[in-house]
């Protein structure tokens, strides 16, 4: 299952968007644990928060560079 959520503010990503997007999943599978879960967050900057919780795994961070690269050829 995989959540995500697109923040296009000119404020860096905070802790406290990836917090909400965590309980609107648990929300979402109402106490169901048999799913494999992952968030992605899309934002213009992201704060401390990529530092910290993007090496966890099941947590992606992109930002419009992350994405304009997929696929580009050099």
């Amino acid at each position: 299952m995989l959540f995500g959520e697109a923040k296009w503010t000119r404020e860096p990503l905070t802790e406290a968007v990836l917090e909400t997007l965590i309980d609107r999943g648990n929300r979402w599978l109402g106490g169901d644990t048999g799913w494999d879960v992952h968030y992605a967050l899309f934002a213009r900057e992201f704060g401390q928060v990529r530092q910290t919780a993007g090496q966890e795994p099941g947590y992606y961070f992109f930002t419009p560079a992350d994405i304009l690269q997929v696929g580009a050829t050099t």
